[in-house]
């Protein structure tokens, strides 16, 4: 924690594991009843809690951490390579093949039921003529005009 211009001490912590406001509010409360905790402010999008504590009676870093795990949490160091929702980085190489993989299994369905004539690109509309139907009229001869 860090002196600020109070005499309180100031600390930012990352915690892993928040997904909603409910994880705020409930970390908040927490972290309040710690004995020397003035203040908490706790972002789950940022997965950041801010803490000010009394200097007379500043917790220390282990009942911090107690405190956040018996929540469910976990308190991250920086420099784990967690980020702040509580899930390993995953390398940046890893979500493009996930992405291919799946362009890949739905390129390979459509092409199965093509193979099966399943599947078509042109929706049909009523009273649009298709290739088949199209094909087996007869040219009608046009009938006289009543003018000749």
């Amino acid at each position: 924690m860090s002196n600020s211009h109070k005499n309180d001490l100031e600390a930012a912590v990352r915690i892993g594991g928040m997904h909603c406001a409910s994880c705020e509010i409930l970390l908040e409360r927490k972290l309040r009843a710690i004995k020397g905790i003035k203040r908490a402010s706790v972002d789950h999008k940022t997965g950041i809690a801010k803490l000010t504590a009394d200097p007379r009676c500043a917790p220390g870093d282990e009942k911090i951490r107690a405190v956040v795990e018996d929540a469910g949490y976990r308190l991250l160091d920086d420099g784990t390579g967690a980020s702040p929702s509580g899930m390993p980085d995953e390398q940046p190489g890893k979500k493009w093949l996930e992405i291919g993989g799946a362009l890949l299994i739905i390129f390979a369905f459509f092409k199965l039921f093509s193979a099966f004539n399943l599947v078509s690109l042109a929706p049909s509309t009523p009273g649009a003529a298709s290739s088949s139907s199209a094909s087996s009229r007869e040219p009608q001869a046009a009938s006289p005009s009543p003018a000749d």
